[in-house]
């Protein structure tokens, strides 16, 4: 056998050898573009999803945004309606004053108070009215009586001085000091029993019962003091 046979011999099988490493190279081009597009596939979600967590971030601070000014509106709005709500009451207020101060013009002027039939006493240089206190108006003012006078004169001088000058100051006075004192004493007889303070613990813990006293007359005097003193 010559040495042509023998190179005719192996031709097929070199051409197979080169298919075959042809073909393993196309395969690993294939699964390196693969692998490249999925790369490509992998970062484009990558930067989808942290665009969609700066959206989500910017979405959570606009709703918490949101929910503050709604809390702040709220708020305003809550503020306004006690502002009305007092504005109100101060005009109720006002206008009770301004009809009581028409029911007293009107007495005056029916003769109710005759100014001129009064005396008067030259201080300096005013003339002041003599008027003579009846028994009861001279009696010595209570605390509530006091306190009431107080607040007239610092904070509704307009009804401090139409009482002064009508002469029935100390009468509204005592009124006062009188309505306060039975107010206190009924409070008195149904806080106790309301919150539980009894004569057994009176007996049982007499410390405790004078704290529970003592507490249950402080309420009762702010009522008091809401209801007649401060009105």
């Amino acid at each position: 056998m010559n040495l042509m046979e023998i190179t005719k011999g192996h031709e097929p099988k070199q051409n197979e050898q080169t298919d075959q490493t042809k073909n393993s190279l196309d395969t690993t081009d294939k699964w390196k573009q693969l692998a490249k597009e999925q790369a490509e596939t992998l970062e484009k979600v990558s930067a989808e999803r942290d665009e969609l967590q700066v959206r989500n971030q910017k979405m959570n601070e606009f709703i918490q945004e949101f929910q503050e000014r709604t809390h702040k509106l709220k708020m305003e709005k809550q503020q306004l309606f006690f502002e009305n709500h007092e504005m109100q009451e101060e005009m109720q207020k006002s206008n009770a004053e301004i009809q009581q101060m028409t029911v007293e013009l009107s007495e005056m002027r029916k003769g109710a108070w005759n100014m001129s039939e009064l005396k008067y006493t030259q201080h300096g240089e005013c003339l002041l009215p003599e008027m003579e206190l009846t028994e009861e108006e001279q009696q010595p003012l209570g605390k509530y009586g006091m306190m009431r006078q107080q607040y007239l004169a610092s904070e509704r001088p307009g009804l401090y001085t139409r009482l002064l000058l009508s002469g029935r100051l100390m009468t509204h006075l005592h009124e006062i000091e009188q309505s306060a004192q039975n107010r206190l004493n009924r409070l008195m007889l149904t806080l106790p029993k309301q919150n539980g303070v009894t004569e057994d613990m009176k007996a049982e813990n007499p410390m405790r019962w004078a704290a529970q006293m003592n507490s249950l007359k402080h309420q009762a005097e702010e009522m008091i003091l809401s209801e007649l003193i401060y009105s």
